[in-house]
């Protein structure tokens, strides 16, 4: 029997998210209501529709990056840090896809007010943030912050999208651990930086 007055709403969002991971784009509310424990009542009572439900979980989704990127300049290895932060992303990646395609329906606006725009303006430049206090530390090569972010996000977003868009590992034939490290290795080429003897004066990083 539905629960209305004692489930909260972000109890609701957190199975909505939780069958999200497992079902992707093929998600339904009759799914959500059972993970929940409700009826598929109270889910449209409580937000109206499938598509605001979807957006109220966009718009709450926290990229746990985020909090843990500004601890990992100049700590350890900085290639073994950069293959940890593609890994986040790309866990980041999984989960945000449906959600942008379960609200595709949503206009430019809204989209931008719920963080998609935003949101992912704020990302590349946490990233380009995190490339640009590892070079002025010297442990990567000089190079402007936001080409290896654009870079480096570009590729993780292709892999990501690939990914949502054919999730059969047998036609992908690339896992995410493959991938990541041969990233990687391809970065470490340009961004290893040279002995301090042939070092040339580094450029002031944006």
């Amino acid at each position: 029997m539905a629960r209305p007055q004692s489930i909260t709403d972000e109890t609701l969002l957190e199975a909505t998210r939780a069958v999200i991971r497992e079902r992707g784009a093929s998600s339904t509310t009759a799914e959500i209501a059972e993970r929940a424990g409700v009826s598929e009542g109270t889910l449209f009572h409580r937000f109206g529709s499938k598509q605001k439900l979807f957006r109220a979980v966009l718009e709450t989704l926290r990229p746990a990056w985020m909090d843990t990127i500004e601890g990992r300049v100049g700590s350890g290895d900085v290639f073994e840090q950069i293959e940890a932060i593609a890994m986040d992303l790309l866990e980041f990646m999984d989960e945000l896809m449906p959600l942008l395609a379960l609200s595709a329906a949503m206009n430019e606006e809204q989209r931008a007010r719920s963080g998609g725009i935003e949101g992912k303006k704020h990302g590349e430049r946490k990233i380009a943030a995190y490339f640009e206090a590892e070079i002025r530390l010297g442990r990567i090569a000089p190079h402007d912050p936001e080409v290896i972010a654009f870079t480096f996000l570009g590729a993780l977003h292709s892999y990501a999208f690939n990914r949502f868009m054919q999730p059969d590992p047998r036609v992908l034939a690339l896992p995410e651990k493959t991938f990541v490290r041969g990233l990687v290795q391809l970065m470490r080429g340009g961004l290893e930086p040279a002995p301090p003897e042939r070092r040339a004066p580094a450029r002031h990083a944006r």
